[in-house]
């Protein structure tokens, strides 16, 4: 399974659906790999803390407790510098550790291999 994660963290909760269906899956021994994107790309920022009221977990830390039964990755934006572009993906404690970079071809060449199982959120 292929879960595009393009929402950005708590206000729908939409990501944190997503996780706990990729999770979900997972656990079936079914290969699951979610992909974070455009907004999605605000789910990777270390120790995250929602101020909600269900007493979830932060985001971040699910993605932490994931990583080795899920493959995570992230696609940089196209911009040359700014936030969110390759180079500062790459910089020390940005983002999760765990978490692999990659650029939209490889994106392209997942769906190839597994183009039934897409998750858009």
């Amino acid at each position: 399974m292929i879960i595009l994660l393009k929402s950005a963290p708590y206000a729908s909760e939409a990501s944190l659906g997503s996780l706990f269906i990729g999770y979900s899956v997972a656990q079936q021994a079914i290969p699951t790999k979610v992909i974070f994107l455009e907004e999605g790309l605000y789910n990777l920022f270390p120790n995250q803390n929602s101020n909600n009221s269900l007493e979830i977990p932060p985001i971040s830390d699910l993605i932490l407790q994931f990583i080795g039964l899920m493959r995570f990755y992230a696609v940089p934006m196209a911009n040359s510098a700014g936030p969110f572009s390759k180079s500062w993906l790459r910089e020390k404690r940005r983002i999760l550790q765990g978490i692999r970079i990659i650029d939209y071809s490889e994106v392209v060449e997942f769906l190839k291999e597994d183009p039934k199982n897409v998750l858009i959120i």
